[in-house]
């Protein structure tokens, strides 16, 4: 629930100076300081960081000359009460919309078509633009899953190169694994059910077949949600491990992730370009963000 809290304590400071400090000014560094993290106008795309207008700008709310003492007091209390109800009508709102977010409880999932370079792009954008994370935010991470066995220390590699665990001779799918607002889960299903027909011709093998994956699969109270957004596009079906490639079908296979969880794939496989298509250089300044923060980590596979 990290990703909430950030903007609901920079939500709840700002509210309350404007209750508290009423018309008073803002200091130059203050206004700086605020506009970085909380008054920004509508994000525009350009990659994924975020360019966005100020509301304030620095020459507003620039502190006049103090008045002396006496005059101070004589300041109309009407104005005061004003400010004191804009500034907890500003507390109220944006304080009850963060809640009502960090309220919605997140669940892990991950989704499997063809390679992952392409899904893990295609959900990494709708994760910046829809939950408005950014770099160590973004969730959406390949890997692999699927398959009844792993190799030691429960490690999966891309190629069986020096006698390593590749995950395509022990079953398993090249998935993306991804933590979404449970109220979400089914725009993110659709996204990715668009993604089945992107596969590319030479993506034939098991090791491409179409899986989702979910803490308790076809039971889990939010399966219904998966089943209403692939209603009448493709088949459900429970996995049961190391199945066969779905190309040519409408299959789309449904995995427990308790009994066939995600296991991360090797550094050198996240945030990647998918020949022909390459991403722009923001998309790839994740990938440095979240190996300083020590969110990727390297699996022991050979080429890492």
């Amino acid at each position: 629930m990290a990703g909430w809290r950030r903007p609901f304590f920079a939500v709840a400071s700002l509210s309350l100076f404007v209750l508290f400090s009423g018309p008073r000014c803002l200091s130059s560094a203050s206004l700086s300081s605020l506009s970085l993290n909380v008054i920004r106008g509508p994000k525009v795309r350009t990659g994924l960081k975020t360019e966005g207008v100020q509301h304030i700008s620095d020459r507003q709310f620039v502190c006049p000359p103090r008045r002396p003492q006496e005059d101070r007091h004589h300041s109309t209390s009407g104005s005061s009460r004003r400010w004191m109800v804009a500034g907890a009508a500003l507390l109220g709102a944006l304080s009850f919309s963060t809640l009502a977010r960090a309220a919605d409880p997140e669940v892990d999932l991950y989704f499997g078509t063809g390679t992952f370079y392409r899904l893990q792009h295609e959900l990494v954008m709708k994760e910046a633009l829809e939950l408005g994370r950014r770099e160590g935010d973004i969730t959406a991470l390949a890997g692999y899953a699927g398959g009844k066995k792993a190799g030691p220390l429960e490690r999966l590699c891309y190629n069986g190169l020096l006698g390593a665990p590749d995950h395509v001779s022990l079953g398993h799918a090249q998935v993306v694994r991804i933590t979404l607002p449970t109220g979400k889960i089914s725009d993110f299903t659709k996204t990715y059910l668009d993604q089945i027909k992107e596969r590319k011709l030479a993506q034939q093998g098991s090791q491409f077949r179409a899986v989702i994956g979910i803490r308790g699969g076809m039971s889990s109270q939010y399966y219904p949600q998966i089943q209403e957004a692939c209603e009448g596009r493709v088949k459900l079906a429970k996995g049961e491990g190391n199945e066969p490639d779905t190309f040519g079908t409408d299959t789309v296979y449904v995995y427990d992730s308790r009994r066939f969880p995600w296991r991360p794939a090797e550094t050198s496989n996240q945030f990647r370009d998918d020949p022909p298509t390459y991403y722009d250089r923001d998309y790839k300044e994740i990938y440095e963000k979240q190996k300083k923060l020590g969110i990727i980590l390297r699996t022991g596979c050979p080429g890492e």
